[in-house]
C-alpha cells in the first residue's frame, strides 16, 4: 500500500529494556473463547505487566468468566463497538506498549516475547503478526482459512502499511499522540485506518509472520458472507477517509473472486469451495460497491 509519509514531524521514543506491557482484549460476547485465551496469556514465556479485558456490552457470561482471573475488567454498559473498546483499553493501560489480542484468538507461548523483542529497534512504533492457517473439516471455515486469512504472507516486512487487529501492538505514547482509534469503525476497519495514519505520520510498523495466532472463530455461510462484506466495506471506507482512492481494491476483489474459485476446483478439487467462492466473493464486491455509492450519496446529499 503506497502511502506518502514524512519522518520530520515526530521523534520515536528510544528503546528501554524495562518497557512495560499491557495486553488488551476487546470482547463482545466472547465467553466461549476467553478462558483459553486468558490461560494462554498466563503461560507466556514473557508475562505482561497487566491484562485488560474490555467487556463491550456483552450479553453472555463474559463478565463472570473474566472475574475468575487476576486481570483488570472494564465494562461498557452497552455495545459501543470495536474501536471504542480498543480506546478504552488505551486510555486505561499502564504499559509503555499495548498489545491487542482478539478474544477468539490463541497466541503462541512466545508471542509476547517475540513482540517485545521487536521494540529493541527505536524506530519501531508498532508490531503485529498474522492469523495462522487452521485446518477444519467445516467447509466455510476451511474456505476462510484458505482465502480470507488475516495475513501479509510469510515474509517479514519491516515497514508495512497496516497491521491485522487480531494480533497487533503499539507504543502507547504514539497511539495517544494520534488520538487513538477512530470510533466510527464499529466492527471492522479500525486497524486499516490506524495503519494508514501511522504510516502517513512516518512511523514504522513491523509485520513479523512468526508472531502468529490461531483464530478460533467458526462461521456459517451467513456469518462468513457478513464478515467478508464488512471487511470489504470498512477497508474501502478507511482508504477513502485517508485520501486514498480504493478503486484498485474493487479490481483486486474481482480478480480474487476468480482466483479463489479457480483454486477451489483446480488445486483443491472441491466444488463446495468453488460455490462458496462465488457467493462470498460476490459479497466482497458488493461491500465495495455499496461503500462507493454511500460515499457519493454523502458528497451530493
Amino acid at each position: 500500500m503506497p502511502v506518502e509519509h514524512s519522518r520530520d514531524n515526530h521523534q520515536t521514543p528510544p528503546f528501554r529494556k524495562d518497557l512495560s506491557v499491557t495486553i488488551a482484549i476487546p470482547c463482545y460476547n466472547g465467553a466461549n473463547f476467553l478462558s483459553n485465551l486468558l490461560d494462554s496469556l498466563f503461560r507466556q514465556t514473557k508475562l505482561a505487566d497487566e491484562i485488560l479485558v474490555i467487556n463491550d456490552g456483552s450479553t453472555d457470561a463474559t463478565r463472570q468468566i473474566v472475574q475468575q482471573y487476576e486481570v483488570r475488567l472494564i465494562n461498557h454498559n452497552t455495545n459501543l463497538g470495536l474501536a471504542c473498546a480498543r480506546n478504552t483499553a488505551l486510555w486505561n493501560a499502564k504499559g509503555d506498549v499495548i498489545v491487542y489480542f482478539d478474544a477468539d484468538t490463541l497466541p503462541h507461548p512466545r508471542s509476547l516475547e517475540q513482540i517485545l523483542s521487536e521494540y529493541r529497534n527505536p524506530e519501531t512504533a508498532a508490531v503485529g503478526g498474522q492469523e495462522l492457517f487452521t485446518p477444519s473439516s467445516k467447509k466455510v471455515n476451511l474456505w476462510r482459512n484458505l482465502f480470507w486469512r488475516q495475513t501479509h504472507g510469510e515474509k517479514r516486512i519491516d515497514d508495512t502499511w497496516m497491521l491485522m487487529g487480531l494480533c497487533s501492538s503499539y507504543r502507547k505514547k504514539i497511539l495517544m499522540e494520534l488520538g487513538g482509534f477512530d470510533e466510527d469503525y464499529k466492527t471492522n476497519g479500525e486497524d486499516v485506518d490506524m495503519g494508514i495514519r501511522l504510516h502517513k505520520a512516518g512511523y514504522q510498523q513491523a509485520y513479523v509472520p512468526q508472531i502468529g495466532v490461531l483464530h478460533r472463530r467458526s462461521d456459517s455461510l451467513k456469518t462468513l458472507i457478513s464478515l467478508v462484506y464488512r471487511h470489504s466495506y470498512w477497508q474501502s471506507r478507511a482508504l477513502r477517509r485517508n485520501d486514498i482512492n480504493p478503486s484498485f481494491q474493487m479490481q483486486t476483489s474481482i480478480k480474487w473472486l476468480f482466483i479463489s474459485a479457480a483454486s477451489s476446483v483446480r488445486r483443491h478439487k472441491d466444488f463446495i469451495l468453488f460455490l462458496i467462492s462465488l457467493i462470498v466473493g460476490s459479497s466482497a464486491i458488493m461491500g465495495r460497491f455499496i461503500e462507493f455509492f454511500s460515499w457519493k450519496k454523502r458528497d451530493f446529499g
